[in-house]
């Protein structure tokens, strides 16, 4: 009779084996979706300060400031293999327009990667003090015509003959 058949080792050694290669598979796979994380984490961060740079190189003279991009989502890899982010948000807390300071925030979805595409939405808001409006205000509107004297949140804009 053989020995390890007697003692029942041949197959406790080869349920060890079965079970050392679903390990190391597992562990394996689990690097594999850590290393995933990492680069899209990596292109990620890339994605975003691409995007800052492209929008600060393409911003008028007379707007200065810092804009910070986000890019939100799952993978940014993945999202990119399918053509568009889901959302895309840009914030310039301190920004400055012709002098007037400003604070910006935009949110866009469905942001092709294709740049001749049409983007999907954008929503945003600008705050602007008192002043800041009144100042927009008093450049955008043509000579001659009634100037603004206050603006405010709550009370509309009222006007003077120029």
């Amino acid at each position: 009779m053989d020995r390890d058949a007697a003692t029942g080792r041949g197959a406790a050694t080869r349920r060890r084996r079965g079970l050392s290669g679903f390990i190391i598979a597992t562990i394996v796979v689990l690097a594999l979706v850590a290393a995933f994380f990492v680069a899209d984490a990596g292109v990620r961060n890339y994605a975003e300060n691409r995007a800052k740079a492209e929008i600060a190189a393409h911003l008028p003279d007379s707007v200065t400031g810092d804009v910070s991009v986000s890019i939100g989502g799952l993978s940014v890899i993945a999202q990119y293999l399918m053509g568009s982010f889901d959302r895309v948000t840009l914030v310039a807390p301190a920004l400055t327009v012709n002098g007037v300071p400003a604070s910006v925030h935009l949110v866009a979805t469905d942001v092709p990667v294709d740049q001749a595409k049409q983007v999907g939405d954008v929503r945003g808001t600008v705050d602007l003090d008192q002043a800041a409006l009144n100042t927009l205000l008093a450049a955008a509107l043509p000579k001659g015509r009634p100037q603004p004297t206050s603006c405010s949140a709550t009370a509309p804009c009222s006007t003077r003959a120029a």
